[in-house]
């Protein structure tokens, strides 16, 4: 995303305020995230961008990146507000950020960056300590093949116990 900041100084002898000069700040996206987008979509895992960055140029980097929503210029506790909606929609939440401590915990599951705000990585559930994005994609795949394990050894189990008890 991309803000602007407007010094201005004030002429003495009109009294008025002028704009003295204008910078653009951009926020460089990871080389990574385009990658882990589209695998996450792969898996049927909806992305959405919150975020406090008042900027339209916040929604087009969401759009370039192909997130399925985006949202700007919002408060932590709007940003908790959407969540809420989410899980009350039967949704489950994983949120990464690098602050918003609140909207981290109000997800489900939630990360952060190593960097991050003290605050925001004691309320995540993991921290990404190496800063690459992509171990979300990772953890994912983890998750699902240690999902399949514990249904496969409760399979056997029950087919042991059965076994045994007859």
């Amino acid at each position: 995303a991309s803000s602007a900041v407007v010094l201005s100084y004030q002429n003495t002898d009109s009294k008025k305020w002028q704009a003295l000069a204008c910078f653009y700040f951009n926020d460089k996206v990871r080389d990574s995230a385009q990658s882990m987008l589209d695998t996450l979509k792969e898996l049927g895992i909806e992305s959405v961008m919150l975020t406090g960055d008042p900027s339209p140029q916040a929604l087009v980097m969401a759009e370039n990146l192909g997130m399925q929503s985006a949202y700007n210029g919002l408060s932590p506790t709007d940003k908790v507000n959407h969540i809420q909606q989410l899980q009350a929609n039967g949704a489950v939440v994983l949120m990464v950020g690098i602050n918003d401590a609140p909207v981290l915990a109000a997800a489900d599951v939630s990360t952060s960056i190593a960097g991050a705000a003290d605050l925001a990585q004691v309320s995540s559930d993991s921290i990404i300590l190496n800063g690459q994005i992509e171990a979300i994609t990772a953890a994912k795949r983890i998750s699902d093949k240690t999902e399949r394990i514990i249904k496969q050894n409760f399979r056997w189990a029950l087919a042991y116990n059965s076994i045994v008890l007859i």
